[in-house]
């Protein structure tokens, strides 16, 4: 017991001062970890609306493409085009950035991107052709370009 007292005479204060020095040098450890933390959780929440939005513009851009063939084949007029023209100016872009944030995060199934990018091309050069048809006043061409028989004349006309 007389050697305890005898510590803490000799080195109570700088075993206390120690201590505070220990627990704030620790605290602000554990403050920069849950900063770093929280910035990438920050990160990750306005990466995953920006996957989501680039998911959402994939279908609306097949559904632009087909809906500015469908008015440009009932009506041959250029301004019906506009849907269409919209949905290939972006839909490039689009997929670049969705697999630029999914290679960020490792997204296991990438192979599955670049098949529905292949896919969409595809379907976008026979939404082409069809529009090249309707302007050349072939519109039953350009009809026949979605007929599901995959023997039809038409399809052989598009390279893929």
């Amino acid at each position: 017991m007389h050697n305890i007292n005898k510590f803490l005479d000799n080195y109570g204060i700088r075993a206390g001062i120690l201590l505070v020095i220990v627990m704030i040098v620790g605290n602000l450890i554990v403050t920069f970890m849950g900063k770093a933390i929280l910035s990438h959780r920050n990160e990750f929440i306005a990466d995953r609306a920006k996957i989501d939005l680039a998911v959402e513009t994939v279908g609306k851009n097949v559904n632009l493409m087909d809906m500015g063939l469908r008015g440009f084949y009932m009506s041959s007029s250029e301004a019906f085009l506009d849907p269409y023209n919209a949905a290939v100016l972006t839909y490039d872009d689009n997929f670049d950035s969705l697999a630029f944030y999914l290679t960020k995060y490792n997204y296991p199934h990438i192979d599955s991107i670049i098949y529905v990018r292949k896919e969409i091309t595809r379907y976008e050069k026979l939404v082409s052709q069809g529009v090249e048809d309707i302007r050349a006043g072939y519109k039953e061409a350009a009809a026949a370009i979605f007929n599901p028989a995959r023997d039809h004349p038409s399809r052989a006309r598009i390279s893929l």
